[in-house]
């Protein structure tokens, strides 16, 4: 099996570790610091940076979803990434849940 990571917002840690035992993942799994969701340009940053230095990886699943736009115009040249299509982690939770997200909800 290749090299996977995943960059993950600390909120998605239970069901994400729920997840990972169920599926038998055997990658790498980081959560970032609390802090990145008030500044989405330095989360950007953050995530852009992870993405280049991680030259290794064959996969990087980013679990931070849009978080204000955080995810927009990431570029990967050494290999694929997943970044859900989703406005914050609650639309990550509830995707596939078959629970949609009151009109209004901010």
């Amino acid at each position: 099996m290749g090299k996977r990571a995943i960059y993950s917002c600390i909120t998605l840690q239970k069901e994400l570790e729920n997840t990972i035992k169920k599926i038998g993942f055997d990658g790498k799994v980081t959560y970032l610091n609390v802090a990145l969701h008030s500044n989405p340009q330095k989360m950007h940053e953050t995530l852009q940076r992870i993405i280049d230095e991680n030259t290794e990886a064959e996969e990087i699943v980013i679990c931070v979803s849009g978080c204000g736009k955080a995810t927009c115009d990431l570029k990967a040249t050494t290999c694929p990434i997943a970044v859900p299509r989703t406005m914050d982690c609650i639309d990550v939770l509830l995707t596939g849940s078959g629970i949609k997200r009151p009109d209004g909800a901010v």
